[in-house]
């Protein structure tokens, strides 16, 4: 089509504390805030350690900062064509795990790691590099086209039971899930914790459907109902064409089938939060 799509990210994880036996805990000793600095945010250093380490690795992260909340950071990684993304966006998650061991930290891309704590999102910047005669509307076909199919890719590009938490906690505040920043379409729904090479296709198949059918956005898809839950989005899978489709049908069935196992475990689980509403009342 003559077209390369070059993706950033913006990549937001946690850092928090082990037990005596090396196990993750969600207890972090600092107390910063969003942008904050040392000494207030006590992992500053180990944010210049990874910025350090992913230089020498020839992984240059263009920026990082403090989160919103106690133990949340965010990382900018420069725009990768194709395939070179995904492979770039999963180098830096592996890196992260490791330096944060270094420093007996354990480093979590859990979308909603607490109730308490802000959400962790991944942001995708899209930039597409075409004929400038007709680059605008591409790029505006393009992310109509990822507006169209959210709730079908959501699957690959959300695929934990815990994901639905931070999408649900979202709604109503001002959130854009799908947006535009000058010639760069910023997509924030997805979570770190997905598969870059899954997301990434499914944001391309999703892209390049609206340049093909000319896909034009109605009133009210901008500001897509989130489902609640994974099993929601998991009962839609049969009726889903676009991900049959892209990525074809043996594909999905093989994939759904591990993910109904995952949300059928979480059905059967009893919750702390069950034991405390219900164990004193019945």
């Amino acid at each position: 089509m003559g077209i390369q799509i070059f993706f950033d990210f913006q990549c937001e994880f946690y850092l928090f504390h082990t037990d005596d036996e090396g196990r993750p805990t969600t207890v972090t000793h600092e107390s910063a805030g969003y942008y904050d600095a040392g000494p207030i945010d006590l992992a500053e250093s180990v944010r210049r350690d990874m910025m350090l380490s992913l230089e020498e690795a020839g992984m240059e992260a263009e920026s990082s900062h403090h989160g919103r909340t106690p133990g949340q950071h965010s990382f900018q990684l420069p725009g990768k064509c194709g395939i070179e993304a995904a492979d770039y966006l999963q180098t830096f998650k592996t890196a992260v795990k490791r330096i944060a061991k270094r420093h007996g930290l354990h480093a979590t891309f859990l979308p909603m790691p607490g109730q308490d704590k802000a959400g962790s999102g991944l942001q995708v910047g899209i930039t597409l590099c075409a004929n400038r005669e007709c680059r605008e509307q591409t790029e505006a076909r393009f992310r109509a086209g990822i507006i169209r199919h959210l709730r079908d890719m959501l699957v690959f590009t959300n695929p934990l039971v815990n994901s639905y938490k931070r999408l649900t906690a979202l709604e109503g505040s001002g959130f854009e899930p799908v947006g535009t920043d000058g010639s760069r379409i910023s997509v924030c729904f997805p979570d770190p914790a997905a598969n870059p090479y899954l997301m990434l296709a499914a944001l391309l198949a999703a892209g390049i459907d609206g340049i093909e059918r000319e896909i034009q956005i109605r009133d009210g898809e901008e500001k897509p109902v989130f489902p609640e839950t994974l099993g929601v989005v998991l009962g839609e899978m049969a009726g889903n064409s676009f991900a049959a489709d892209w990525f074809g049908t043996y594909f999905c069935r093989i994939y759904k089938e591990g993910k109904k196992e995952e949300w059928e475990r979480f059905c059967s689980y009893v919750t702390d939060w069950e034991r405390k509403e219900y164990l004193y009342r019945f």
